[in-house]
């Protein structure tokens, strides 16, 4: 897992330099123009209804369920550090979008699809879905052992973190370089966990080897 916690943090810290040239060579306007552009042209009411769904799984209580299961299940199954690293990485995560929100102050696109207040930069949404879609492929990869079971829900999560990014676009609540904040903070701190998993695991097996297994990993 250390390996992929680095590559993580690479990418993020990649996108991080990507957002800062855009700002400072004043690439913004232009790129964040034209893919709202472009999702206007593929709007439907079927698309719409997509979008809907996969940006309202990150909204009040179908959010708050979603994780209240994954953390009981990760109580109820001994694996209470894990369950500890998801809520304070969602936490702290996202009390630092607040902040950043509030620090950059940036408007939202003039004409959303749907309700919406705060500031736009970077987007929170973005943020969840690598935190909670990378976690549970985080425990599909641990816990399944079946490859072509594993390889396919793997699949299936990547494709709803692509999804909920882009529903944020295409509902006009969100720039694309919003997006790609998001991504750039969700993936530094997935990769910061699985950095940290990863040593808690070696930990643990070097506890196990001296006769003191820890059965919460």
């Amino acid at each position: 897992m250390k390996k992929q916690g680095i590559f993580f943090i690479t990418i993020g810290i990649v996108l991080i330099f990507f957002l800062t040239g855009c700002y400072v060579f004043h690439q913004v306007g232009w790129m964040d123009s034209l893919v709202l552009q472009f999702l206007e042209m593929i709007r439907s009411d079927t698309m719409h209804s997509i979008m809907l769904f996969f940006t309202n799984v990150f909204y009040g209580p179908i959010y708050f369920l979603l994780i209240s299961i994954v953390v009981i299940w990760l109580w109820i199954t001994k694996h209470r550090k894990e369950a500890f690293y998801f809520v304070l990485v969602l936490i702290l995560g996202n009390l630092l979008i607040l902040g950043m929100k509030q620090l950059f102050l940036r408007d939202r696109p003039a004409l959303p699809l749907i309700p919406i207040d705060g500031y736009s930069f970077p987007s929170a949404h973005t943020y969840n879905a690598v935190i909670f879609y990378g976690f549970l492929l985080y425990l599909v990869k641990r816990y399944i052992s079946i490859k072509s079971l594993r390889y396919l829900i793997s699949i299936v999560l990547v494709f709803f973190i692509i999804l909920t990014a882009i529903s944020r676009l295409y509902l006009q609540v969100h720039y694309f370089t919003d997006i790609i904040g998001g991504f750039a903070l969700g993936f530094l701190t997935f990769g910061i966990f699985l950095v940290v998993a990863d040593k808690e695991k070696t930990k643990s097996v070097t506890s196990s080897g001296d006769g003191n297994s820890d059965l919460s990993w």
